[in-house]
């Protein structure tokens, strides 16, 4: 519940409109800009035109994946959840060659899906090759389509975990040992060092840092920003876990004292008060924030109030000092803005708090509550176990009943059937079956869900 305080306040519709009228007519020209004079924008097939005959398919099953999308890619806009990608038995017709899907991650304007088997699906946007085909023949794929890795002995690989930056792709192979990158590669954000090229559809593997040539790292996780990299590592031998950071640093958003690309992959140097063991990572466009349970700090930039504190660019590593003391459970960080799932004594429960710009009417650097919405008879738990950031906006599931979207809805990313935004305040996304959902990922504008 809200309280006395700066920052326990609840949020207010009480800044200019005009300054609202101001940001968001910027965000509608930078959606336009990306959609004018394109060739590559084209509409996704959501119903297969390859045939698999049931004797092609892995073990002779085909498995329904429960997947829906909303908000817009290339050319095409959906206005609020629909079901996609349903496999058709009479006409032998289906996706993910029949392949159950149990991960997605969205980059800016493409999507990429991992199967239960390991296997890599990729569709939209290909002109940096993200979608592992050369920009030159295809440069968007409208249906989703294996991407085939081999090793240096050319054997087949699968993978265990998929993310994305704004338009590149990182995969951790199955026992962890190997990170498979492809896609931009314009400020060294696939950890491949500098290229002229600028960009890999093939995929390809890091190299990481060794202590020494029998201590192997394992590959515990991975944070994207837009185009710079955080990744965690445990070396087996000596069981030290480590940080490391490579990409785009013009903001300073690496945490490294300066503010230049930073080519090779280097050791994440982290503020004194957190260790690696207890720390997480969320990182948006030029900013990120480093935190534990107890303790969040940001770098990089803010000029939208994205760091929490009032500065337009911190090199070094700054703590948010107005969630001190607070139960940090998960924070994300979409373009300009981030929201935190916290909770204390004070609070009485687990509440979402934002900051930023694109969740309110302009910027706000002080970390704010947004009220929950209440539903029916009961007020909600606040037990919140999915979130997720896109460009412009926000979502979150409460209690595992309800799914929430908040910020610029001007390309319907926030499910509502119309074009709206909402500042400051939650609304409730028009998504079926919200408990059934596993996975939720958001693109530039998309949103994408993965369900039982």
């Amino acid at each position: 519940m809200p309280s006395s305080g700066s920052l326990f306040r609840t949020v207010k519709n009480n800044f200019c409109s005009n300054i609202a009228k101001q940001h968001y007519q910027g965000s509608r020209n930078i959606l336009k800009k990306r959609s004018q004079g394109s060739d590559y924008y084209q509409s996704w097939r959501f119903y297969s035109t390859t045939t698999r005959t049931l004797s092609e398919l892995n073990n002779n099953v085909q498995q329904e994946n429960e997947i829906y999308v909303w908000g817009s890619i290339g050319e095409q806009s959906i206005p609020k959840p629909i079901r996609v990608f349903e496999n058709n038995p009479e006409k032998n017709r289906v996706f993910f060659d029949g392949q159950k899907i149990v991960d997605v991650a969205c980059g800016s304007e493409h999507v990429l899906f991992l199967s239960e088997s390991g296997m890599l699906y990729a569709l939209g946007g290909n002109q940096y090759g993200q979608c592992g085909k050369s920009p030159s023949s295809e440069q968007f794929v409208r249906e989703p389509t294996r991407i085939k890795v081999v090793d240096e002995s050319n054997q087949e690989m699968t993978f265990k975990s998929i993310f994305c930056g704004r338009d590149s792709n990182y995969a951790i192979s199955s026992d962890g040992t190997s990170l498979c990158v492809f896609g931009l590669n314009d400020t060294a954000q696939l950890g491949l060092g500098f290229s002229k090229i600028g960009f890999s559809y093939v995929p390809r593997f890091v190299k990481l840092p060794k202590s020494n040539e029998d201590d192997q790292p394992r590959i515990m996780n991975v944070y994207c920003g837009s185009r710079h990299m955080f990744i965690r590592c445990k070396y087996e031998q000596s069981n030290v876990e480590k940080l490391f950071c490579w990409g785009g640093n013009q903001f300073g958003q690496l945490g490294l004292g300066h503010l230049f690309n930073q080519n090779d992959i280097v050791q994440m140097q982290l503020p004194t008060d957190l260790k690696v063991p207890e720390t997480s990572i969320s990182s948006g466009m030029s900013h990120t924030i480093a935190y534990s349970q107890s303790k969040a700090f940001s770098v990089g930039r803010g000029t939208e109030g994205q760091l929490g504190f009032t500065a337009k660019q911190a090199p070094m590593w700054r703590e948010i000092s107005d969630l001190s003391g607070l139960h940090i459970k998960h924070i994300i960080s979409g373009v300009n803005h981030n929201m935190a799932n916290v909770s204390s004594e004070k609070l009485g429960g687990e509440q979402i708090i934002g900051w930023g710009t694109n969740i309110f009417y302009g910027s706000q650097c002080t970390p704010e509550i947004i009220d929950i919405p209440s539903y029916g008879k009961f007020a909600p738990k606040n037990s919140i176990d999915l979130m997720t950031s896109g460009l412009f906006h926000s979502l979150l599931r409460v209690d595992g009943e309800k799914l929430y979207a908040i910020g610029n809805g001007q390309s319907f990313q926030l499910g509502q059937n119309e074009r709206s935004n909402s500042e400051s305040k939650l609304v409730q996304v028009l998504h079926p079956n919200v408990r059934g959902i596993r996975k939720i990922a958001s693109g530039f504008s998309l949103n994408i869900t993965i369900g039982e």
